[in-house]
């Protein structure tokens, strides 16, 4: 059970094998990976659901002990009350705590081109959207002071990664057992329909959220040394990107095929969400 049968199995027998709607979905939410897209509408079809997070302007504490405070509450919480889903910027490690309360919760997850996820945490970051941006800007003047930093590098394999000194090669027969599935943004719409298909209804994505406005603050050249800068910083994230993406392409016409026969099949064709 587990990503793994997503490359044993053709898709339909992969879908039969680990739907459980009923079960405690988490989904870890890596940041510029359209996860914001894949929540707002995955979360409204897997109430109750909780978003785990933490309150920036509170500087009574490091971030990560607020997060730490956080995944504590919902642990707690989930004893008096039976969500079905939860997300946030939340770890493996976070998600092994969660399971020890939860063992039959399910973890999910999205990754990106690191050379685009890179670019787009920069930039992001740089606005008023992200509210420590100030701190930011000074922190980080320049796009190559940002890839640079560690702050940057391989940051969804840190994600993902129950220990950051794990070989990467090894990370890989750990996600198998451990996660779901894990999608890909760069073929966002796949992987929205199978997360759905797995958790509850067929459907397609109709959002786009979490899209950074470009302002005088954030604007990249992405240059030739750039984009081979940013590969070099994360070569752990590349190789769990190319790690996943060979899976979904394997399996893309099994799933065009899937969408077609649903669709051919009237009332169990995906549909778009409702829009509130």
């Amino acid at each position: 059970m587990g990503f793994g049968s997503f490359a044993t199995l053709n898709l339909d027998e992969f879908l039969e094998r680990e739907a459980a709607p009923e079960e405690l979905w988490i989904f870890i939410h890596i940041p510029k990976t359209a996860g914001s897209s894949f929540a707002s509408e995955w979360s409204e079809k897997r109430q109750p659901y909780r978003n785990i997070h933490v309150d920036y302007e509170d500087r009574d504490k490091p971030y990560d002990s607020k997060l730490e405070c956080a995944v504590d509450q919902f642990i707690a919480d989930a004893k008096a009350t039976s969500f079905r889903a939860c997300s946030g910027h939340i770890t493996m490690r976070h998600v092994l705590r969660i399971r020890k309360a939860i063992p039959r919760a399910r973890a999910i997850s999205f990754l990106r081109d690191p050379v685009e996820r890179v670019i787009s945490d920069f930039r992001y970051a740089r606005t008023p959207a992200h509210p420590p941006y100030r701190e930011f800007v000074r922190q980080f003047p320049t796009i190559e002071s940002y890839v640079d930093s560690e702050a940057s590098q391989n940051k969804m394999f840190k994600f993902l990664a129950p220990d950051h000194k794990m070989p990467v090669t090894e990370l890989f027969p750990f996600l198998d057992e451990s996660m779901s599935f894990i999608g890909l943004a760069e073929m966002y719409p796949m992987s929205f329909n199978i997360l759905m298909r797995l958790t509850g209804p067929n459907r397609l994505p109709t959002l786009h959220k979490g899209k950074t406005e470009p302002t005088e603050n954030n604007n990249v050249d992405r240059s030739p040394d750039l984009i081979k800068r940013i590969r070099e910083a994360n070569a752990h994230d590349l190789a769990m990107f190319t790690f996943v993406k060979e899976r979904m392409l394997a399996r893309r016409e099994q799933w065009r095929a899937s969408l077609t026969a649903t669709r051919n099949a009237g009332d169990d064709a995906p549909q778009p969400a409702n829009r509130d």
